[in-house]
């Protein structure tokens, strides 16, 4: 039996090498090429431009083609594209780093244990004695339980919760996909019975939905600037949050075509629905979270 060079020999999975790449694992054969300064810049320039390239096409399809991306991901056609979760981690990133204290995905404790938030004088207005209740009441006597096995006061324990609270509410936020995703399969598991293609749908949503919100904060906050225009928040997300029920409703249409348009309708106002449920139960649990870690 002839024996295989050590040369022949893959580094990676010792199997045995007759070509440039390993056909066991694809490892590619080394070369001294790869230990020279050229060949290692290169290969920087090409990682940056290969990544330039798929994050760009990607993130057009994204804003502009509908449900593109799920579909070629689901019909295999991958290779020139971003994975749904790397792009979601992108936007997520660039929506963390620059929105950091913007209340989209939590309710701050101060508002939800101690007082409502009144937009016209900008202040907090104390919640009345056995105005709690609920849920609202057992997280307060919590927060108070905390407060006081660490020597502080609500207050001060208050405040260090809502100071570190929007950064968790961004880090978790991708938990809201896989519940999305449980809305988009109750209306299209006919057409689709799998699961991760409407998991995969529903990551391309929310990734939307992610960098709709960070490109109108950008303009929100421009106009704060340069014009000192004021909106009440619940106004200001009205021209993203329409947006994303378009987008939505054309992207169904090309992911999860149906012949009648009322139906597809239907379908994106369940989604709606679903995110009216999903957001406020995801400020719950941040919110009690960000008691139980502070």
């Amino acid at each position: 039996m002839q024996q295989v060079n050590s040369a022949e020999i893959c580094q990676t999975c010792g199997a045995g090498r007759t070509s440039k790449f390993c056909p066991n694992c694809g490892e590619k054969k080394p070369s001294p090429e790869d230990m020279r300064l050229k060949k290692y810049l290169l290969q920087g320039l090409d990682a940056f431009t290969h990544f330039e390239g798929k994050f760009f096409k990607s993130f057009k399809y994204l804003l502009f083609q509908p449900g593109k991306l799920t579909a070629d991901y689901v019909a295999g056609r991958r290779v020139k594209l971003m994975k749904p979760l790397q792009l979601y981690v992108i936007v997520g990133i660039a929506f963390f780093f620059l929105f950091k204290s913007w209340d989209i995905f939590f309710v701050r404790l101060q508002y939800a244990i101690l007082g409502n938030y009144d937009a016209e004088t900008g202040t907090t207005i104390a919640f009345k004695p056995g105005e709690l209740k609920g849920l609202s009441l057992a997280l307060r006597n919590y927060a108070e339980t905390k407060a006081t096995a660490k020597g502080i006061s609500l207050l001060e324990f208050v405040v260090k919760v809502d100071e570190h609270q929007p950064a968790l509410a961004k880090l978790l936020a991708f938990l809201m996909i896989p519940l999305m995703s449980v809305f988009i399969y109750i209306t299209g598991f006919k057409q689709e019975k799998r699961y991760v293609p409407h998991l995969v749908h529903a990551t391309h949503l929310f990734t939307f939905l992610l960098a709709v919100v960070t490109v109108w904060l950008c303009v929100y906050q421009l106009l704060e600037k340069w014009f000192h225009w004021k909106f009440d928040a619940n106004i200001a997300f009205i021209p993203p949050n329409l947006l994303f029920i378009v987008y939505a409703f054309l992207s169904f249409r090309k992911v999860l075509p149906l012949r009648s348009v009322l139906l597809q309708i239907l379908r994106t106002l369940v989604l709606i629905a679903g995110l009216i449920v999903i957001i406020p139960l995801y400020r719950e649990i941040i919110l009690w979270i960000s008691v139980t870690v502070e």
